[in-house]
């Protein structure tokens, strides 16, 4: 239908309009009709115009270079300006305001938090925060310590912690994570942190202190503990146990006594319990560092690793009646008379570890052995002593197999009292080593076993070799730095 020209104004200004498109874009835009009247007529199309104008926006539509020159259009910067100015407004930000500020929209978001439908996931470890942090920290904490028995409130974390099923009334957080620099336990002389099952303890690494406050001599108890004999499957981890300024604590680090149980609880392993200790460190136990200790197995299946055990007196690390642990990078250093590691639990595995200075904690001059073995079947491999006041290895349980073992400086390298295998085990004194290591190897009992090495003695060295092994015995040794002409540079040769 033919369009009639028409006259529109707006604001003092007239424009001709030709078309029905231009008519209708200025009449959107605010303009009006200068003369009286009907406006023009509507145009009228018939079905085969409509027809064909779908089909040409269909087309125009699947043009790659048409959309993206209306994009184009749209990205430009006055056409972004003007959106933005217009969201901007007054009139746009208060109308956005009072809609969500209705008393149906804050209605509809209470029900939606109240029902879990919109709530924002919580953490999954509990928190608790030491006295010592600011209290915006401990607004953000689920427990808060006062510095006094701060194992109540740990406690308390790990119970609320523990699976709902294994009877504590826990919620199943599983992790409870420590915040802050120290944590003050054991004023009370007579309760430790304890771990519930299938329950992990953190901190935040090294900096984590946690402080024994034991005030009795020699008592027997470690700062963490397990819950009861038949807990398993915890871990305690990125921690430090001691006290400030180089003083030592009574009691131990860690001790867990374990009933060789893992089937009392949900998540059940037989008779391994398989608790866990990584990168843990102990500093001044009057105790032992960490003690792993039962009966019928004790806590079985122990998986200790990357731990420092810096100048505690009695053992840094023993694996007692704890059959089958697992022991890795391990540092024990200084202590008392006593092995700086002790496996005294049958079948355990130590690897990548070494011990220094045992017995310069109290002068000790024997009994310092850098690591002992008292358990059948244990396994040390990649190992070493140094500067201890005793055996670099001293191995008193059968059929021990010890794999490249160094024994540098201590007052002896290696006593074999027991069947084993023995290979590549080195006995050497280093220019200002701790000890003159004058004997290189003790062989009581004339053990069976297999042994190769090699032994270098000082000026002072009063024996590459002492004793004998059985018969049927296997040893290749190179006996080398003699003390004197009476002692031999030669192969040491049995089998």
């Amino acid at each position: 239908m033919t369009f009639t020209p028409i006259n529109l104004t707006k604001d003092g200004e007239t424009e001709l309009v030709e078309s029905w498109g231009e008519y209708y874009q200025l009449l959107w835009e605010g303009w009006t009709r200068t003369a009286a009247g009907p406006p023009p007529e509507r145009p009228v199309f018939t079905q085969a115009q409509l027809d064909a104008l779908n089909a040409a926006i269909e087309e125009m539509a699947a043009t790659p270079a048409y959309v993206d020159s209306v994009v184009a259009g749209f990205a430009t910067t006055s056409y972004v300006n003007t959106a933005i100015a217009g969201f901007a407004s007054t009139g746009y930000v208060n109308s956005a305001v009072a809609g969500l500020a209705t008393t149906a929209y804050v209605d509809s978001e209470i029900a939606g938090v109240s029902s879990g439908t919109t709530a924002v996931p919580r953490k999954g470890r509990l928190l608790v925060a030491s006295s010592e942090l600011p209290a915006d920290v401990k607004s953000a904490a689920d427990y808060v310590c006062d510095g006094t028995n701060d194992q109540v409130e740990i406690n308390l974390a790990l119970q609320r912690a523990s699976r709902p099923l294994d009877g504590f009334g826990g919620e199943g957080y599983i992790g409870v994570e420590l915040v802050g620099p120290t944590f003050y336990v054991g004023h009370d002389n007579a309760t430790s942190i304890t771990m519930y099952p299938s329950t992990s303890l953190r901190g935040q690494g090294n900096g984590t202190l946690i402080s024994p406050q034991y005030t009795t001599a020699g008592i027997d108890r470690g700062a963490i503990e397990l819950l009861n004999s038949n807990c398993h499957r915890v871990l305690v981890e990125y921690l430090t146990i001691g006290r400030h300024n180089a003083v030592n604590f009574n009691g131990h680090g860690i001790k867990f006594v374990g009933a060789g149980d893992g089937q009392t609880y949900q998540i059940k392993s037989g008779n391994d319990p398989f608790n866990m200790i990584h990168h843990v460190n102990v500093h001044r136990a009057g105790g032992k560092g960490v003690w792993c200790t039962g009966t019928a197995g004790g806590s079985r299946e122990m998986q200790v690793g990357w731990l420092v055990l810096f100048n505690c007196v009695e053992q840094g690390l023993l694996i007692d009646g704890s059959s089958d642990s697992q022991v890795s990078d391990i540092r024990a250093t200084g202590g008392g008379a006593f092995p700086g590691i002790e496996l005294g639990g049958g079948n355990t595995r130590l690897a990548n570890s070494k011990v220094y200075y045992r017995g310069n904690g109290t002068g000790a001059t024997s009994g310092a052995d850098g690591i002992l073995i008292n358990s059948s079947r244990c396994e040390v491999v990649a190992c070493a002593s140094q500067d201890c006041a005793g055996y670099g290895l001293n191995v008193s349980s059968a059929d021990a197999t010890v794999t490249h073992f160094l024994s540098d400086s201590n007052v002896a390298g290696f006593r074999i009292a027991s069947s084993g295998s023995f290979e590549n085990l080195q006995a050497l004194t280093r220019t200002g080593g701790g000890f003159p290591q004058n004997v290189g190897m003790e062989l009581v009992g004339t053990p069976k076993a297999m042994l190769t090495g090699k032994v270098t003695l000082p000026t002072t060295g009063t024996a590459h070799i002492s004793g004998s092994l059985a018969a049927n015995s296997y040893a290749r040794v190179v006996r080398t730095g003699a003390g004197n002409a009476a002692l031999p540079e030669t192969l040491y040769v049995v089998g």
